[in-house]
């Protein structure tokens, strides 16, 4: 059980990171191209291209945001019995 909590740890912690950088280098690539086309945007995709403007434009508190949770979930993802939990009282 205690494999399987780390799996899932650290694969929220790859899948958090990549989705940050695709919100700062791959949504901004298509929005042009998207927009250009005259055509009226889904909600989601307009909620997207908001999200990506938010992560590029306030990069210096998303960065270290999604550092700090990603190093949080790798420690708990692989700490061992012998550590002292941070988390337990």
């Amino acid at each position: 059980m205690r494999l399987l909590i780390s799996i899932v740890l650290a694969a929220l912690s790859v899948t958090l990171l990549t989705a940050s950088l695709a919100l700062y280098f791959w949504v901004p690539r298509f929005k042009g191209r998207v927009l250009g086309l005259g055509t009226p945007l889904p909600e989601w995709q307009v909620l997207l291209i908001t999200v990506s403007d938010l992560t590029i434009n306030y990069f210096y508190i998303v960065l270290p945001a999604v550092l700090a949770i990603c190093i949080g979930l790798f420690r708990a993802a692989f700490a061992t019995e012998d550590e002292p939990s941070r988390t337990e009282s």
